[in-house]
């Protein structure tokens, strides 16, 4: 648990292992490891740093504050990736024009994204490497629970628990699991930018799921869990699915932002248990959407970044 709320300090230095390369910071957590290690120190770092969050969910230890520290490491993620400081999309939109560059931040092929997700198994420990930058994670050697759709199972169940408060009694969890299963089992197979774009609307149907099991909605929420479900759609296809096709030169970062950040602020206004289940939702649908549909746009910065490095050292 106490990994977790580090998550604030890896998303960025994530996002700016470019930048801080290039301005040679050397507190960055991810350079030190790769100047340290290697790339084998850094390939995987973005997928180990959503396990956190799935161990953290997952574990049934009778200690306090696991719901806050997951929900402090999603925050940090949205906020890395959303904050047009850091330029995420811009930055993945740059390098996969680059003829000479775009090699390294494709996305991983179709049927194999899915399983360097779901097969990242966390060793003990407070950080992610360890004294001498060993990576403290490996790809565990499993099995898939349905070999028809090889570790979607597995994902849907992490997707729930991230989108659900603790204690919460879903009065569907089968149809939240099934939510989450078909839109990962398309984000694993589809290849083309257009296909992927269009998922977006089943991650929105997916949080529709969730808040409708929650059953603690009401119809004066309507306004704001339509902004959100809104925002859910823009956030896949504006920061998400990038390519060296996608137009980098408008300001809709900055509106993005702040109609997010806007629309978030709105909840509090709402019963503290609605606007708790509602802001659940979504912030567990979009880090879902980020971190465990195999398109990860920090694991392209981080390991298209330390592949070119160890390329060209």
């Amino acid at each position: 648990m106490r990994r977790a709320p580090d998550g604030l300090f890896r998303y960025n230095e994530m996002v700016d292992f470019a930048p801080d390369l290039d301005s040679q910071e050397c507190f960055n957590e991810v350079l030190l490891a790769l100047a340290m290690g290697g790339e084998r120190a850094v390939r995987g770092f973005a997928n180990a740093t959503a396990q956190i969050i799935g161990d953290v969910l997952a574990c049934e230890c009778s200690k306090q504050g696991h719901d806050e520290a997951a929900e402090l490491a999603m925050g940090g993620c949205m906020w890395a990736l959303l904050t047009p400081r850091y330029s995420s999309r811009k930055q993945l939109i740059a390098f996969s024009a680059n003829e000479t560059l775009n090699e390294f931040y494709r996305w991983r092929s179709p049927g194999t994204r899915l399983e360097t997700v779901a097969r990242i198994t966390l060793q003990p420990g407070y950080a992610l490497h360890s004294t001498d930058w060993r990576p403290l994670w490996t790809l565990a050697e499993a099995t898939p629970s349905e070999p028809e759709m090889p570790w979607v199972a597995e994902l849907a169940r992490r997707a729930v628990r991230r989108s659900v408060p603790a204690g919460t009694t879903l009065t569907d969890p089968r149809a939240c699991e099934a939510a989450a299963k078909s839109v990962l089992a398309h984000c694993d197979v589809l290849d083309d930018s257009t296909a992927l774009r269009a998922v977006a609307e089943e991650w929105c149907l997916f949080f529709d799921t969730v808040l409708v099991a929650s059953s603690t909605v009401s119809a004066g929420s309507q306004a704001i869990r339509q902004e959100l479900r809104d925002l859910i759609n823009r956030i896949w296809q504006h920061t998400i699915v990038v390519d060296g096709s996608t137009d980098a030169t408008t300001h809709s970062d900055e509106r993005l932002f702040l109609d997010t950040d806007r629309t978030i602020r709105r909840t509090y206004t709402l019963a503290p248990a609605e606007g708790l289940t509602i802001r659940r939702a979504f912030f567990g649908v979009v880090t879902s959407a980020v971190e465990l549909s195999g398109l990860n746009p920090f694991g392209r910065l981080v390991d298209g970044g330390s592949a070119i490095v160890s390329n060209h050292s």
